[in-house]
């Protein structure tokens, strides 16, 4: 449905040919993000970015009916905050495309509605629906967070995100420089926009609009970090991204004079191809990290009962990011207990619990049962050294998805006790 979405917003808004609209579906499809909807919360994600793009389109038709039910769905997008800033950056710049191509099929009143609807939706739910307890201050919006716009942080996070589209640019770069080089047509003959109201500059624009949040919270992904749920945090640019590479990818075959087809499918074929290998092997990560969890467990039931306390598990490689509450669940179910709390590290370090709202985790009850470590008592603190790790290479060389049992297990066990 996401990508059904994708094809009509490419139509509506970039006047995309039937072939392209499709191709930015199928793009979409192949976005190499997809390989973390492995659990349904993350699916809520997805489900609330296609409301956002169902409901603007049914929101600006003319339709009385359709613009109720866009609405409504627009309201329910906002479950993802991120919808709110991605739905002013979508409204703004169709309006501006509106204007290039001289046509009305949304009126700036509308635009103004959703920019004000944006506002007093989020004014509302702080006021009077504010996130409570645990998750109190969990991507709450606050004057604090204006100490992540550091030019380190800004720079980082905007790099990393740009990767999504820098390791497929050098596509268009080599395409064109082979016709040009080729004297088939010259730099002036190939189209040329202005800047401000250019498609590809206004892609990039509403990308800014989908990732603003996440930078605000100094959180985000490059596309090489294919590790469980971290590009969740990239969902929004996928249909940017399939839109993006179609128009480019349609640009490409209006210069393309010697019809050459071959040439053009092989550059179409390629892209693809890396995109395909980028999820695949992000679906492997995914097997990996499983296979990791349940050969833990194995290894915690045959060494026997470890002191209640702090885990820490040691190895310079590990095929899966575990947070604390998944070392507490793993231990759980290797002892039907939850009276552990730990962290993976390369080399044996202090830390401490996380604390909300200033108090730790091991000290409410409730924070305790959600992080499932409800039993906990300090009695040591557990070193779990790993053997026989793999890293990301070796991983494939060695069939780890196969031959999983033979790798990270354990060394030894040191404990300090009190």
């Amino acid at each position: 449905m996401y990508c059904l979405e994708t094809k009509k917003i490419a139509k509506l808004i970039f006047n995309l040919n039937e072939k392209y609209c499709n191709l930015a579906a199928f793009f979409t499809s192949i976005f190499p993000v997809w390989h973390t909807l492995a659990a349904f919360n993350i699916s809520q994600y997805l489900f609330s970015f296609y409301c956002v793009l169902f409901g603007y389109r049914n929101f600006i038709s003319n339709n009385p009916t359709k613009i109720f039910v866009g609405f409504i769905f627009i309201i329910l997008s906002f479950d993802v905050e991120s919808s709110l800033s991605f739905i002013i950056g979508l409204s703004f710049v169709h309006l501006l495309l509106n204007k290039k191509n001289k046509i009305s099929n949304i009126a700036p009143s509308k635009v103004i509605f959703i920019f004000c609807l944006c506002f007093i939706y989020y004014i509302f739910k702080t006021s009077f629906f504010p996130t409570t307890g645990y998750w109190a201050s969990y991507n709450n919006i606050n004057f604090s967070l204006l100490s992540n716009l550091s030019v380190n942080n800004i720079v980082t996070n905007i790099f990393n995100y740009s990767t999504f589209l820098f390791i497929f640019i050098w596509i268009p770069f080599f395409y064109y420089f082979k016709i040009i080089f080729k004297k088939i047509t010259t730099i002036k003959k190939i189209k040329k926009y202005n800047l401000f109201y250019n498609e590809y500059f206004l892609l990039i624009l509403l990308s800014a609009f989908a990732i603003f949040p996440y930078v605000l919270l100094n959180k985000s992904s490059t596309i090489f970090y294919l590790a469980d749920f971290y590009q969740r945090h990239a969902f929004l640019l996928a249909p940017i991204f399939g839109i993006f590479f179609a128009k480019l990818f349609s640009d490409m075959e209006k210069v393309n004079f010697d019809k050459k087809e071959i040439i053009f499918n092989f550059y179409l074929f390629f892209f693809i191809s890396i995109n395909l290998v980028l999820l695949s092997y992000g679906s492997i990560r995914k097997i990996e990290a499983h296979h990791f969890k349940n050969n833990l467990i194995t290894e915690f039931k045959k060494y026997g009962a470890i002191p209640k306390g702090d885990v820490q598990i040691i190895s310079k490689n590990y095929p899966a990011d575990l947070r604390p509450f998944e070392i507490s669940y793993i231990l759980y179910k290797a002892y039907n207990k939850t009276a552990w709390w730990g962290f993976m590290a390369s080399k044996p370090e202090e830390r401490k619990p996380i604390k909300v709202q200033g108090v730790s985790i091991l000290n409410k009850k409730k924070y305790r049962k959600l992080n499932i470590i409800g039993d906990y008592f300090y009695e040591c603190k557990s070193y779990i050294y790993l053997k026989n790790d793999l890293n990301k290479l070796n991983r494939l060389r060695k069939l780890y998805v196969i031959n999983y049992k033979n790798y990270f297990i354990f060394d030894k066990i040191v404990s300090e006790c009190k």
